[in-house]
């Protein structure tokens, strides 16, 4: 009994090994992906105009979110009878005052960068506790998420407690398996909720 457990102590090893080493490579790699995605988001928060949300110093009760779509060169989403191929929704609360504005690149024959102020049907302070009950605190990506370079892009950057966090899904979905793409899919779709932000939409079934 005794040679019988001695000989399969090498067998364990070797296939906890095994199953270690792709899943350390998984990891390297979604981490290397995240740090590109963040030189590309600051790069993208610049032509907005914006400053990068990781590089602002808010005071303690302020804070900052961001929405970011993307529309690949195949799908563009639409708002207001424009295709849009890349739009921002900004969300702040500054000296206890909310404000909201959203910021859209259109695509066509009269390209142009339309911004506008919103308010939330709900209410500010509503918006901002079904922002929370969704996860908006802890959103994070899916580590073995798939990269589809075709596809339109959801990005959700926070500066909430002085902590700069950013999450992101090639593949929202709301009945997605996957947890970081339900929270995205989710919250996003409050956006569309609430301001109506068509643009936003993330899809809420399967093979949507």
């Amino acid at each position: 009994m005794l040679k019988f457990a001695i000989l399969l102590v090498p067998i364990f090893f070797l296939v906890s090994c095994e199953s270690y080493i792709p899943q350390s490579k998984e990891a390297k790699e979604f981490e290397e992906r995240k740090k590109e995605l963040k030189e590309s988001i600051r790069k993208t928060s610049i032509d907005f105009g914006l400053a990068p949300l990781a590089d602002k110093t808010l005071s303690n009760d302020d804070l900052e979110i961001r929405f970011n779509r993307f529309g690949s060169g195949y799908i563009m989403p639409a708002y207001n009878d424009l295709l849009v191929k890349q739009s921002v929704f900004i969300l702040k609360r500054t000296n206890s005052e909310w404000s909201a504005n959203v910021i859209r690149d259109t695509f066509g024959l009269n390209e142009k960068r339309i911004s506008e102020q919103v308010s939330p049907a709900s209410g500010w302070d509503n918006l901002f506790q079904q922002l929370s009950d969704e996860d908006i605190l802890t959103v994070s990506p899916d580590q073995d998420e798939e990269v589809y370079s075709d596809a339109t892009f959801f990005l959700i950057e926070t500066n909430i407690d002085q902590r700069y966090r950013f999450a992101y899904s090639y593949i929202p979905n709301e009945a997605s398996e996957e947890k970081g793409s339900k929270q995205v899919a989710k919250l996003f779709n409050l956006v569309l909720k609430e301001f109506d932000a068509t643009d936003f939409q993330a899809p809420t079934r399967l093979f949507e």
